[in-house]
C-alpha cells in the first residue's frame, strides 16, 4: 500500500519508466528480464557488461518501435473501417472520415480559388 508522498512519487516514477519502455513492446518474459536487470544493477552485480551491450539498445529500440508502429497501423485501420461503416459516415478524398451531428444553419463559406 502506498501511504507516503515519497512512496507515491516513486510509484509514479515506475509508471513513467514503464511508459517510456512502450516502444520496446516487451513480452512478459522480457519484462521479467528487465526487472532482474534493475535488481542486479541495484546490487551492483550486472550479468552483462553495459559498455558492450548498451550500444545495442538503439538498434533494438528502432526494430521494436517499427513493430509497435505496424501494430498501431493495423489497429487504426480496423478503427477507421468501423467508423466509416457507421450510418451517415462520409469518407473524404483525403481519407478523413466524419459524420455530421447537426447541420449548420449559417452561410456556407468556400475557400477562394487560387
Amino acid at each position: 500500500m502506498l501511504t507516503t508522498d515519497a512512496e507515491k512519487s516513486i510509484y509514479a516514477l515506475g509508471l513513467s519508466v514503464y511508459k517510456s519502455l512502450g516502444q520496446f513492446d516487451l513480452s512478459p518474459h522480457e519484462f521479467e528480464i528487465l526487472k532482474r536487470a534493475l535488481a542486479d544493477a541495484a546490487a551492483h552485480k550486472p550479468a552483462v557488461d553495459l559498455n558492450e551491450w548498451g550500444p545495442k539498445i538503439g538498434p533494438l529500440a528502432r526494430e521494436r518501435s517499427a513493430r509497435v508502429t505496424a501494430q498501431q497501423k493495423v489497429a487504426a485501420k480496423a478503427y477507421l473501417e468501423k467508423a466509416a461503416a457507421e450510418p451517415g459516415a462520409v469518407r473524404a478524398e483525403s481519407g478523413l472520415i466524419y459524420r455530421e451531428v447537426k447541420m449548420g444553419s449559417g452561410n456556407s463559406r468556400k475557400r477562394p480559388t487560387p
